[in-house]
């Protein structure tokens, strides 16, 4: 679990990919409907794993020695983490003397088949996104 006051390192980045991909979904359509373009840019892929290495190979960790690192955790992280943990356990043979850390990073820095947040968080982004501009306007 995330700790309280903990903040991403890359949430701008995040944020900022995931407005965009919002911004594509509205494009498309005839009319903007924000929850729809959020639900569909969720599912797009996602550059990255938007975790930090270190958590996601404390948690990888956990999942190869069968503790119950992912109970309780919402859906859409759970499945982050089980495909984290799917492709590491992938790339290992062959590799059995790398430092895990070493295969989460690989993993974490490849695109993602979705973006793992709901599509509430990412209309949070949004209207962040939407709020920090016009505060950026205001003050230019």
């Amino acid at each position: 679990m995330r700790k309280k006051g903990n903040t991403l390192e890359f949430a701008r980045e995040r944020r900022d990919e995931i407005v965009a991909a919002i911004r594509a979904e509205g494009a498309c359509a005839d009319r903007f409907d924000l929850l729809l373009a959020c639900r569909r840019a969720v599912a797009r892929q996602a550059s990255r794993f938007w975790v930090s290495e270190e958590r996601a190979a404390r948690v990888v960790s956990a999942l190869s020695k069968g503790c119950g690192a992912i109970e309780g955790m919402d859906g859409a992280k759970r499945r982050m983490y089980e495909e984290i943990w799917r492709r590491v356990e992938a790339l290992r043979p062959g590799r059995e003397g790398e430092p895990l850390v070493s295969l989460v990073r690989e993993v974490v820095y490849e695109p993602a088949p979705e973006h793992y947040v709901s599509a509430v968080t990412a209309m949070n982004m949004y209207y962040g996104h939407l709020r920090s501009t016009k505060a950026m306007r205001s003050n230019g």
